[in-house]
């Protein structure tokens, strides 16, 4: 458990994050926003705001990627409510790119899988991601993202960490 504090802490936490600090952390929170809203107008851009909007991408890669889940799955690893998910779920069902399977740990709670449209729609939508790549005008090492995206889901465990009431007061 130690270790694990150590882990998260700046070096001189004993005393408090220094301004220093501080700053690179405001400066990483605001670079974030800036990256994220960035992102959302070159997808925009890529997909459209019709059926490709940023919600439904990220259900169908969301479900390509981890494989089915329940509708309250979904939000939670999005941070999100089931009540917010459930109307983008029901309208990809209806396109036909989602379907509601039995679950058999919950009656209640349908798994929600990818249709064979949805797969061929989530391939479109890789590959047109990925045709945009070499647009992309930067020049960043393999290593320099993987430490970057490390380093940003290090930063959102300890912000996870605050959301959490048991460990908001042993910190």
């Amino acid at each position: 458990m130690e270790r694990m504090a150590k882990r998260r802490r700046p070096a001189n936490a004993g005393d408090g994050p220094s301004d220093e600090w501080w700053r690179e952390v405001s400066a990483l929170f605001e670079e974030s926003v800036r990256f994220y809203l960035r992102l959302s107008a070159v997808a925009s851009k890529m997909h459209g705001d019709g059926p490709l909007s940023g919600p439904r991408r990220t259900v169908l890669l969301g479900l390509h990627r981890s494989g089915p889940r329940t509708v309250a799955q979904l939000a939670r690893e999005r941070e999100q409510s089931r009540q917010r998910f459930q109307p983008i779920v029901n309208a990809l069902i209806a396109d036909g790119l989602l379907q509601a399977v039995p679950n058999a740990a919950h009656k209640q709670s349908p798994l929600i899988v990818l249709t064979a449209s949805g797969r061929r729609t989530v391939q479109r939508i890789q590959a047109t991601e990925q045709a945009w790549l070499p647009r992309l005008r930067v020049s960043v090492s393999r290593a320099r993202l993987s430490n970057a995206t490390a380093t940003l889901r290090e930063v959102r465990g300890g912000l996870e960490s605050l959301l959490r009431p048991d460990e908001q007061q042993q910190g």
